[in-house]
């Protein structure tokens, strides 16, 4: 997927699609915003093992009355990251930091604050936590107030535009709109509405961005070909393709769509029928387990459900059971 991210970074290096992105964000604090501050932070945060990862790109921008930046961190993901709280907060404490040592929260003064989002466009839907407190066994509530409390921002695409449908003037509604596409029809149908908005004077650069996005990650990703790339978005051109290829592509869609649907009914099942067998066994040797266990037996993976199911044997209690 490293041309899908590639291209995605280069869109949203547009403070326009940076923009566009906020205001679908449903929360009174996007009123606040005083969109002409909107700046690129040129620094790179990089996180170090096991996560071996760096974030995708910083923003800033002022909030109406407020003396400090809010700084944005964006990431993208293609694929559900059950460890992506973890991620998240460690790009927040690496942005402070670098704020310190450029001096840009002075000693004595509030921090700025820090908005940690991730925009997932995955077909998969995203099951795994947006909290850390979540990943965190905890059972004394003396040490509750110690753990850390940090959740990042989802921007879901497929089910935002599955949910909300078409935002009129919105850029990235119209990328949304496509990512849920499920049939090459309503791909040109989105397509065409995306051109619409891209032919608007001033947005040629954006345009070009687009077009990458277009021939080198979306189109190869859904259809498993690769296309030439092309300097601008050219929906007459995108739209013979279709034409030519839309019954033989209809196929592969619909093929792709159940298979993965099939592997992943066959995934689910055959997990609950794990949860269930397990929630018999601790029930029928413990009594009822309560809804600390419940849950985490409710979120748990196939492979956490065998590790606990072998460590029932042995137990004495549920804490051998669940405990790490």
């Amino acid at each position: 997927m490293h041309n899908y991210d590639r291209a995605y970074k280069r869109l949203f290096a547009h403070p326009e699609m940076v923009i566009h992105l906020l205001r679908l964000i449903p929360e009174k604090w996007v009123e606040e915003l005083e969109w002409g501050t909107l700046q690129r932070v040129n620094t790179v945060l990089v996180a170090s093992l096991p996560l071996e990862r760096r974030t995708d790109m910083v923003w800033r921008i002022r909030c109406r009355g407020q003396r400090h930046y809010l700084y944005l961190i964006l990431e993208f993901q293609t694929r559900p990251d059950r460890h992506m709280p973890v991620r998240m907060l460690a790009y927040v404490v690496l942005l402070y930091q670098e704020l310190i040592r450029e001096g840009l929260l002075p000693l004595g003064e509030q921090y700025s604050p820090v908005l940690p989002a991730v925009v997932y466009t995955g077909q998969r839907p995203w099951k795994v936590f947006q909290e850390i407190r979540k990943l965190i066994e905890n059972r004394s509530t003396e040490i509750e107030k110690y753990l850390p409390c940090h959740r990042f921002l989802m921007l879901d695409a497929v089910r935002f535009s599955s949910r909300r449908g078409r935002i009129p003037d919105n850029l990235v509604s119209a990328l949304f709109c496509l990512e849920a596409c499920r049939s090459p029809s309503q791909m040109l149908e989105e397509l065409k509405h995306l051109n619409h908005l891209l032919e608007k004077p001033g947005r040629e650069e954006l345009n070009r961005s687009f077009a990458d996005w277009l021939y080198q990650a979306y189109l190869p990703s859904r259809l498993g070909k690769r296309f030439p790339e092309f300097e601008e978005f050219d929906i007459e051109k995108v739209s013979k393709m279709i034409e030519l290829r839309e019954d033989a592509w209809c196929l592969q869609w619909k093929k792709e769509g159940l298979q993965e649907g099939r592997r992943e009914g066959r995934r689910e099942g055959h997990r609950e029928g794990q949860r269930f067998l397990l929630q018999r066994q601790l029930e029928h040797k413990f009594g009822k387990i309560g809804k600390v266990y419940g849950g985490r037996l409710e979120s748990a993976s196939a492979k956490q459900l065998l590790d606990w199911a072998d460590r029932l044997l042995a137990a004495e209690s549920l804490e051998q059971v669940f405990g790490e």
